[in-house]
């Protein structure tokens, strides 16, 4: 018996094709195809329309195929941020418009920066504890930075509340 997420089932195909393994993230897409479906085109079209229709998105993270909710953080554990776990300076407040079949809606976040995390991840919880901010949001765009021949190490993100 497979005891995986059903909705897996619909993914191994379009995951096949890209030989890589899907990461389990606690995210539930809805809908199905009762009669089946077929795609023709290229695979990032293919996860497009079948995350479309399932509420959720899709990305490639570590080597494997991750969906995720489009608002709510990963079940993954999270990272705590606070100045004393390596949080440099204060977080940026950034707008973000996010269209919705109801249109348009303005989401509010924070750009981080912070000593290298790798654990730091799209998707995945972060707790930010700081002066000016005190909550917990879902990681979006997280960029790592770091050079074998010296200079900064560090990881920066953009992140909403769920």
């Amino acid at each position: 018996r497979d005891s995986r997420p059903p909705y897996l089932g619909r993914m191994d195909a379009i995951a096949a094709e890209l030989a890589l393994p899907i990461k389990v993230t606690g995210a539930q897409p809805t809908g199905s195809y009762a009669k089946g479906v077929s795609f023709s085109g290229t695979v990032a079209s293919a996860l497009d329309r079948v995350c479309l229709k399932g509420g959720v998105i899709w990305s490639i993270q570590d080597g494997a195929l991750q969906i995720s909710h489009r608002t709510k953080a990963s079940n993954a554990r999270g990272v705590l941020l606070t100045p004393e776990t390596g949080l440099i300076g204060s977080p940026e407040r950034i707008d973000d418009i996010e269209e919705t079949q109801s249109g348009e809606r303005k989401r509010l976040g924070w750009r981080v920066k912070s000593l290298l995390n790798p654990q730091i991840r799209p998707g995945d919880r972060l707790q930010i504890k700081s002066a000016e901010v005190d909550g917990v949001f879902r990681a979006e765009n997280v960029n790592h930075f770091g050079d074998t021949e010296g200079g900064d190490w560090y990881t920066e993100a953009e992140v909403f509340e769920e």
